[in-house]
């Protein structure tokens, strides 16, 4: 059939590369970093197909085209996006289930040890028992990096929320009821932080849509997440 299935107008141009076995290599590297924290980058071009590495996490699909003979494809490879969720009970393992699916890579960071919601928490690429006081060294700056906070008792989720509200990230929220926004609200505000900086965290987390059970609150968060992360004007 010469026809792509799209139901829009326009056109389609084909790049066909000849593969052999000397490629093999390289196949067999992007399989291995395809489910890795992004770290590089697969160019496609009249030479054949290479990989590389690279630190540039802001890397995005790149397309150079001079003529027929010299053209250049780049995409990312690895998951580009990286998110922090700390808190590892339920709503947290179906948020893991949620990002794992939509290709962020997904960690999770408790200070309890041996709970079931941890151990069963199948989707998550890291998994990570830590005393919460640290949690902000385990957050690199970066703007594809989102902070989940969902622990248990309003005092830890207060302290690993004055370790995020500085840091260069893209996305930061907390999950609570109202009474419990107002309470780290005014407490954030005892330690310094203004209302500027607080009005910046996503709190109460999630969009509004009514929901109640762990996954209708997940997917209110994911919803959130993608929000951000698809607004223009953003790298």
């Amino acid at each position: 059939s010469d026809s792509s299935g799209m139901i829009c107008s326009g056109q389609q141009q084909f790049a066909i590369i000849p593969m052999d076995s000397s490629m093999l290599p390289t196949i067999k590297t992007l399989e291995e970093k395809e489910n890795e924290p992004h770290q590089g980058k697969i160019i496609i071009s009249p030479k054949g197909l290479k990989y590389t590495s690279t630190t540039d996490t802001t890397a995005e699909i790149q397309t150079q085209i001079t003529d027929i003979e010299n053209w250049e494809y780049a995409e990312p490879v690895g998951l580009t996006h990286s998110l922090y969720i700390f808190g590892g009970g339920h709503v947290s393992v179906e948020l893991s289930r949620i990002m794992n699916l939509l290709g962020f890579y997904v960690q999770v960071f408790d200070n309890r040890k041996k709970i079931s919601t941890m151990e069963i928490n199948e989707f998550a690429h890291h998994k990570e028992i830590i005393d919460f006081g640290k949690a902000g060294s385990f957050v690199p700056n970066g703007n594809k990096n989102y902070v989940v906070i969902m622990t248990v008792g309003h005092l830890h989720d207060l302290e690993v929320l004055e370790q995020m509200v500085n840091k260069n990230i893209r996305y930061l929220g907390m999950m609570g009821s109202k009474s419990k926004v107002h309470t780290i609200h005014k407490l954030l505000n005892d330690k310094g932080f203004s209302d500027e900086q607080i009005n910046k965290i996503q709190m109460p987390i999630g969009e509004p849509i009514f929901s109640q059970t762990p996954i209708e609150i997940a997917i209110s968060i994911g919803a959130q997440i993608i929000k951000e992360k698809n607004k223009p004007n953003h790298s």
